[in-house]
């Protein structure tokens, strides 16, 4: 059995995360999503940012949701991009050791000037 890849790209808000999605969702072999349950993972996300909860109540949500997902895709490489997994980084980690990690960088401008714009 083939094991799944979990990669994760991490970035702000109108950086590009949703564009990559995109773009590799088409490709054979890639399943991709925007913002993977979004709803279940930013408070937590938030809150730990904010030491107000440690990493243990971070993995047991992604426990919950990221988890089964890799595991049950038929993928090679099961991928998420969303702008609350930077803050969740190391929970991350420690939960798919074998993950990758795309991190976006866009010119704040830029990024200010999209969120207005839009």
């Amino acid at each position: 059995m083939k094991e799944t890849i979990p990669v994760f790209i991490l970035g702000s808000g109108r950086s590009g995360t949703f564009q990559m999605v995109k773009l590799l969702d088409n490709i054979d072999g890639i399943q991709a999503h925007h913002e993977y349950l979004f709803e279940n993972i930013l408070k937590p996300a938030v809150l730990y940012r904010m030491d107000v909860v440690n990493a243990e109540k971070i993995k047991e949500v992604l426990s919950q949701t990221h988890v089964p997902a890799v595991h049950y895709s038929q993928a090679g490489f099961w991928l998420d991009s969303s702008n609350a997994l930077p803050w969740i980084v190391k929970p991350l980690y420690e939960l798919f050791p074998n993950a990758r990690f795309n991190h976006l960088l866009r010119d704040g401008r830029k990024v200010v000037s999209s969120f207005y714009h839009k």
